[in-house]
């Protein structure tokens, strides 16, 4: 499967996705030509609670949650259009409104028509890490996890691929879904739970692993 279209989930609450995060989606989809698509949420946060009493004045400060939110997708979209511009990508992007709640399954939902998810990811960030679990066991896609760090340049191209494998056929179809993000220096699949089970990954698997890095344009 040759990659053709991405998707890049951006995270508006309660700290922007790192500028430095969105150039690095931009530049790994403009190696693989392929197109990418930015999504960022302009949360709606509301109480648990009824607010028929507002002593304390917690409807302000969501109030001022939501725009700080909407400020921030929509200052995102235009560093992610700044940045896909300056690279050269074909690109689009959308403003979506919804729940806090309700966003892993709005991105999970998007996956679903994209080659491949990008995801970056900030230390301790619980909410995004669950998102990305979500987008690996649900949206039927491969999906890319790398730091959301100002400071961290994404390596390219990705010549060391390190394969978790446990033979099983979801296992299988997930690696031939990412052949086009792999390289040829493949390290041997383990079963997880079972290292001592680690055997050689067979000739086949790693032909076609070759054939697909080939194909997208990776050195082999």
């Amino acid at each position: 499967m040759k990659i053709k279209d991405i998707l890049l989930p951006l995270t508006s609450y309660p700290m922007p996705t790192e500028a430095r995060s969105i150039e690095n989606a931009v530049v790994l989809a403009k190696r693989m030509g392929a197109q990418m698509s930015a999504i960022a949420f302009a949360m709606d946060i509301e109480s648990l609670v009824g607010l028929f009493a507002d002593p304390i004045g917690v409807s302000g400060i969501l109030a001022a949650d939501r725009k700080k939110s909407a400020d921030n997708a929509s200052d995102l979209l235009s560093i992610f259009e700044m940045i896909g511009a300056r690279h050269g990508i074909v690109f689009d992007h959308s403003l979506l409104h919804c729940n806090p709640l309700n966003v892993p399954q709005r991105v999970v939902e998007e996956a679903r028509f994209h080659d491949v998810t990008i995801v970056a990811l900030r230390e301790g960030d619980a909410a995004w890490q669950d998102i990305a679990a979500r987008l690996v066991f649900e949206s039927g896609r491969p999906i890319v996890v790398y730091p959301d760090d100002a400071n961290r340049e994404l390596a390219l191209p990705l010549e060391n691929v390190a394969v978790a494998w446990d033979f099983s056929g979801p296992s299988t179809r997930a690696i031939t879904d990412a052949l086009p993000l792999t390289a040829t220096r493949i390290s041997a699949p383990c079963a997880p739970g079972r290292p001592r089970k680690c055997s050689p990954i067979s000739p086949r698997i790693l032909r076609r692993t070759r054939a697909g890095a080939s194909s997208t344009g990776f050195p082999t």
